[in-house]
């Protein structure tokens, strides 16, 4: 299955999307934490709280020292418990250890007459509540009472356990008997009373009530001792007295240090789960804030992979159709960023490719069209070597049957004839094969090409007047650099066509100017053959070999001129000029 980069690209930016969120709530969530703890302190009021007991040390007239004697005092305790409403606070005493400097707890109270293994039961009798020890239990009494009042510690609204209904009889301070449920204790008797639990503590299991959600918690009481002993994770100091927090697994206490070097009073306070209620309250709050967050992202993303995929997508279907060798379609991507480069890469990409597959397709024809050549020369070369030496043969069988000396020297002028055009030929072929392989050195010099015109025109002098041929020459600029001698074998090639194929009492026209231009009347050349007339033995003339403009083409190329051949209204006219960087 094909997957599409746009499903790609929104993935990508939903799950960048979602990180961002995520760590944003994160950091929100443990900011909003550090909030409720601080106000947490704050309403807990440290500072109010160790004025508070040391006013109640001045107000019983004893020092920290002597606090043990109060801490049994339960007038004492209840105004203990009482100095931050909302929040069950918790006495510990330390000593600091001579040999270690170690603090040891030395005593503490939990508020109740017991430090652990105790019940506040709610009389439905006397509407008061009562502290009494469960010491008396078995351990799976302690351990099943325990279980049970877990089972029903988060299940009320309120701090009690109305739906746990206890029998109970105390006599003399002692607990006689204890029914709840399937726990049983002693025997019943006739004056027992009815009514519930409202606290425990049952195998250092504390019941406290949470001040932040204010709901029963379960606290383990060796865990209260070890945020007393342990380093705290934050730690504050204002005046005389010392305040600091400390995790322990889900619960945070807050403790608050009145003391001297040697005896120090803890008040401990504790809070249950503040990460799942900051989180629980930071969903309630901003649920509406991240599901449009949400939305918007999902826009976003589709928006922006859209916005990337549909150029990419427009990029491929072009990139499909070049390497179908089609280059007629171009990019139109405006964007300046990396696909709009892209896009211009592509585009010249395909006008590169056009134009090199043009070239290839234009140099195979030209090697198609010289390969034909190649067969043409050689059969022309065949055809014009045939030809003499067929007359040579002939004519050297009828030199032995000649009947008279006149008549054989007529044969052998002919034999030189012939003998002269191949060796004419040969040379032509030779001059060229040198030209062509640049094995011809130039001797570039700068001269009057009138000169050399006006030399070769009265070379022509006769074959003008044997054709009553009138010719002209105008000279503009005569100084012109190169090799005079192939130069002038160029003019001689011009002139000698010219003459050729000018009618009888027709005219030739010479121009020099930085070059040579030979005009002709006559018959115009097919303009399907101008292209190919500087080729060899390609002729529009039978009597001719057709290399004498292969060779000026050569010489021409070799000097870097411009050169050509062109009809107008009357004739043909063929060319060479310098150009102005030979100058």
């Amino acid at each position: 299955m094909k997957h599409r980069i746009s499903a790609k690209i929104f993935i990508i930016l939903m799950v960048g999307f979602m990180l961002i969120l995520g760590i944003s709530a994160k950091l929100n969530i443990e900011a909003q934490k550090n909030l409720y703890l601080s106000w947490i302190r704050e309403q807990y009021n440290y500072k109010q709280i160790t004025e508070s007991i040391t006013d109640l040390l001045d107000e019983y007239g004893i020092n920290q020292k002597d606090i043990f004697q109060l801490l049994k005092n339960k007038d004492f305790q209840k105004k203990i418990q009482t100095i931050c409403p909302g929040y069950w606070n918790y006495i510990f005493i330390c000593q600091k250890d001579n040999e270690n400097q170690n603090q040891k707890i030395q005593y503490y109270t939990l508020g109740q007459d017991f430090v652990n293994n105790y019940l506040v039961l709610y009389s439905n009798q006397t509407k008061e509540s009562q502290c009494i020890s469960i010491e008396s239990l078995n351990d799976n009494q302690k351990a099943e009472l325990l279980s049970l009042l877990k089972s029903g510690l988060y299940t009320n609204d309120a701090d009690d356990y109305s739906n746990i209904d206890v029998k109970y009889t105390i006599e003399n301070s002692h607990l006689v008997y204890f029914e709840c449920q399937n726990i049983l204790y002693g025997q019943k008797t006739k004056n027992y009373q009815e009514g519930r639990i409202t606290s425990f503590c049952i195998n250092n299991q504390l019941q406290t009530v949470d001040p932040l959600k204010q709901i029963p918690i379960l606290v383990d009481v060796d865990s209260m001792k070890e945020s007393i002993l342990t380093p705290p994770y934050y730690y504050g100091a204002d005046g005389s007295y010392v305040s600091y927090m400390r995790e322990i697994g889900q619960q945070t206490f807050f403790l608050t240090n009145i003391g001297d070097d040697n005896a120090s009073i803890y008040i401990v306070s504790v809070v249950e789960n503040v990460q799942d209620y900051v989180l629980a309250r930071y969903i309630e709050e901003n649920n509406m804030l991240y599901f449009i967050a949400l939305i918007c992202a999902i826009l976003i993303s589709l928006i922006l992979s859209y916005m990337i995929a549909k150029p990419i997508k427009k990029v491929e279907k072009v990139a499909l159709k070049i390497a179908h060798n089609d280059f007629d379609e171009t990019l139109h991507i405006k964007s300046k960023d990396e696909i709009g480069s892209l896009a211009k890469s592509v585009n010249h990409m395909s006008h590169q490719l056009k134009q090199t597959i043009q070239q290839l397709n234009d140099e195979i024809e030209h090697v198609k069209k010289l390969e034909s050549l190649r067969k043409d020369f050689i059969n022309q070369f065949t055809h014009e070597m045939k030809t003499p030496l067929g007359i040579i043969n002939g004519y050297g069988e009828l030199i032995e049957e000649a009947e008279s000396d006149e008549e054989r020297e007529k044969y052998i002028a002919i034999i030189h004839r012939e003998t002269k055009r191949i060796n004419q030929l040969i040379q032509s072929m030779l001059s060229l094969s040198r030209l062509e392989a640049g094995k011809v050195e130039m001797n570039i010099e700068e001269f009057d090409l009138e000169d050399s015109v006006t030399e070769i025109i009265d070379e022509y002098e006769v074959l003008f007047m044997k054709k009553n041929i009138v010719v002209k020459v105008n000279n503009i600029q005569s100084r012109i650099k190169g090799d005079k001698k192939l130069l002038e074998t160029v003019i001689h090639n011009f002139l000698s066509n010219a003459i050729k194929h000018t009618p009888d009492n027709g005219q030739i026209e010479v121009t020099i100017d930085k070059g040579c231009a030979v005009y002709n009347s006559g018959s115009l050349i097919d303009e399907e053959e101008i292209e190919d007339i500087w080729y060899t033995f390609v002729t529009h003339d039978h009597q001719g070999s057709g290399l004498g403009l292969a060779i000026c083409q050569s010489i021409l190329e070799m000097h870097g001129y411009d050169y050509g051949v062109k009809n107008l209204e009357t004739g043909v006219q063929f060319y060479f000029q310098m150009k102005k960087e030979c100058e």
